[in-house]
């Protein structure tokens, strides 16, 4: 009875042996993770604005503040980066469609 236990185990055991190895081998291979939304739109942002509006820009890209809003029946992200120039004409709004990722404009600064 042992020997015929024996027999079973063993077969089981290389088989248990060999998908562990398989698994450490596919574990290592994983698609890179896609940015996060919020890093799309805060990337899209900063490259709509000017060479100009950029050197103005004290808010470092990650940071940069982002409301999910609707205007005009459609649902934008706004995202914000503020400037040394905020005290005078107010902060960069723009304002992104979430639903294809496309720049709407740049809020009116006063």
């Amino acid at each position: 009875m042992k020997k015929n236990l024996a027999l079973i185990i063993a077969p089981v055991k290389d088989v248990l042996i060999v998908l562990s190895i398989i698994l450490f081998v596919f574990s290592g291979c994983k698609k890179d993770r896609p940015i996060d939304k919020e890093t799309r739109y805060r990337e899209i942002a900063w490259n709509y604005l000017s060479a100009n509006a950029k050197t103005t820009v004290i808010t470092p890209l990650q940071n940069a503040v982002i409301t999910f809003e609707t205007r005009d029946g459609v649902d934008v992200a706004a995202v914000m980066f503020n400037t040394t120039q905020d005290a005078l004409l107010g902060p960069i709004f723009v304002y992104i469609s979430i639903k294809d990722n496309k720049v709407l404009g740049i809020g009116a600064r006063f």
